[in-house]
């Protein structure tokens, strides 16, 4: 379901409200304000931090090394969508930048993407190339995911040999390919590592959905964008580094529950039922295969750890798919 909006009115002085949600990443997240402030030079921002109850101590490093930054704690961990809402609600720049705690700048990507949004109209969600930390190309959109493009996907054998030898440069399917990622360019969807986003776009298609604890919010939200009429686009000439999955402390199991969970609501929610069926079958029948795949290669030399977390991957799935067929 769509959020309630109750936006507080922007204040025209005040270009973007960077909003990072935070769960026990007091490290990271430190960098990352440093970071923010350091690079962010070309626009005038508020930075509003959403604590989902850390225990790490994170409200008072906030308190004693970014007192001007605004922190919201909360008393639960209520999901990743829940803290960005509760930040646009408070956020009173024109544009709203949702942020990630395991990111850093390392130039003024955000600054130069505010400008970039604002100088076109018909732009509601401008993002930078994510990078790793030595500077390598990170996947950073793509085009919304259909069952049968992840059947192509999983059996893409080049693709997969591809992925065998260097798994960072070869980009897997919803993600554009990495020679597509090096050109600015309007995609379906950027990742939720930074996404820049005009108050107007945000008005129009709604704050992000609620129900998705982790993972595919980006996906629902930035879908429901473009139906509002919006372009989304990626600008790699503004590079971000992300760390990726920081604030992770599920076990594999649970974790791919929440992935398979949020893709399987998508399909149902934008594709219909019949979708939401066939990615379940589909996932059912790929994660069988993979196990029996597996099997002999923890007997091969070398290649008994990839092995076995493959089979442990798909052992979830197969889990996940199961519990929805009780």
């Amino acid at each position: 379901m769509n959020q309630q909006l109750s936006l507080r009115p922007p204040l025209s002085a005040l270009d973007c409200s960077v909003i990072v949600v935070s769960w026990n990443t007091r490290d990271l997240l430190s960098a990352c304000l440093a970071s923010l402030f350091e690079h962010t030079r070309s626009v005038t921002f508020e930075a509003i931090v959403v604590d989902n109850a850390s225990s790490d101590g994170t409200c008072d490093m906030l308190a004693q090394d970014f007192p001007d930054v605004i922190v919201i704690e909360n008393d639960t961990n209520d999901g990743f969508a829940c803290g960005c809402n509760q930040g646009m609600r408070v956020a009173q720049g024109r544009v709203f930048v949702l942020l990630n705690s395991d990111t850093r700048l390392i130039e003024d990507a955000i600054g130069g993407c505010v400008r970039d949004l604002e100088s076109d109209a018909g732009l509601g969600v401008m993002a930078p190339a994510l990078v790793f930390d030595d500077g390598a190309p990170q996947p950073s959109c793509g085009r919304f995911p259909t069952v049968w493009g992840s059947v192509r996907s999983s059996f893409d054998l080049l693709g997969l040999v591809q992925r065998i030898r260097d798994r960072r440069s070869h980009f897997v399917s919803p993600y554009l390919t990495q020679k597509q990622h090096e050109v600015r360019r309007e995609v379906d969807w950027v990742l939720g590592a930074c996404v820049i986003v005009r108050r107007e776009a945000v008005a129009d298609a709604g704050l992000l959905d609620e129900t998705i604890f982790l993972f595919a919010e980006e996906w629902d939200w930035e879908y429901r964008i473009r139906e509002a009429g919006w372009r989304i686009m990626l600008n790699p000439d503004r590079k971000l580094v992300h760390v990726g999955s920081a604030s992770w402390a599920l076990a594999d199991g649970a974790r791919v529950a929440a992935v398979l969970r949020g893709m399987h609501y998508f399909y149902r929610k934008h594709y219909g039922r019949g979708s939401a069926l066939r990615f379940t079958l589909f996932t059912c029948l790929v994660a069988t295969a993979k196990v029996v795949g597996c099997l002999p290669l923890l007997l091969i030399p070398g290649m008994w750890t990839s092995a076995w977390g493959g089979l442990r991957c798909n052992l979830a799935k197969l889990r996940w798919c199961l519990s929805r067929a009780t």
